[in-house]
């Protein structure tokens, strides 16, 4: 969490004598950092069975591989912004649902030409979660909140090999090509009901 400016306003916020102080400084934080975005959250799937069976090396290429894939595309996406990758996972941004749905369906295709007929354990395979919502931006470099968590628990908890899973509030009011359809589901994970959509092919 590299930001100065934030953390300087965290650490007022520590400082506070009182409540009304904490409030103030609370204001400053969304004046300065609240959005609302589109959050993507992308795992590699496949880590503990291709490392066993291949070795680290050969995951951390396709990771290499996976990145120079991935983040081309999310750059080119209208609102689309890479905040950070880490280890086989990366962390988006979007200035729209649509946007950010658009660029997952984007990304499961360019996987599936690039690695059609590949190996198992040689090929990237995607899960993608999205969310939409109010959010701490730290200039672009990390980000905070809600929608951050559910992304994350879509992209990397609940998601498999080659899914999207959209949060209800981030599909509202968004289409799919045709080709493609949205199933309802629901997950109770970490103590919160997730309502969210798979998307598929027809």
């Amino acid at each position: 969490m590299e930001n100065p400016g934030f953390t300087a306003l965290l650490d007022e916020r520590m400082q506070a004598a009182t409540a009304a102080a904490r409030a103030d400084v609370d204001a400053k934080i969304r004046e300065r950092y609240e959005r609302y975005a589109a959050v993507m959250i992308i795992d590699m799937a496949g880590f503990s069975r291709i490392t066993q069976e291949e070795g680290i090396v050969h995951f951390l290429a396709l990771i290499h591989r996976m990145q120079g894939l991935v983040l081309p595309i999310i750059r080119a996406a209208v609102g689309g912004h890479v905040v950070k990758t880490e280890a086989d996972n990366v962390y988006a941004m979007f200035d729209s649902a649509q946007a950010a749905i658009d660029t997952a369906l984007a990304l499961q295709e360019a996987c599936r030409a690039a690695f059609d007929g590949t190996a198992a354990n040689d090929a990237v395979r995607l899960s993608i979660g999205i969310a939409w919502g109010r959010l701490l931006d730290l200039d672009g470099n990390e980000y905070f909140g809600d929608p951050v968590n559910l992304a994350a628990k879509l992209g990397e908890d609940l998601a498999n090999a080659g899914d999207i899973y959209v949060t209800a509030d981030a599909a509202e009011g968004t289409t799919l090509p045709a080709g493609w359809r949205s199933e309802p589901k629901r997950e109770r994970i970490s103590n919160i009901d997730i309502d969210f959509l798979a998307v598929v092919r027809d």
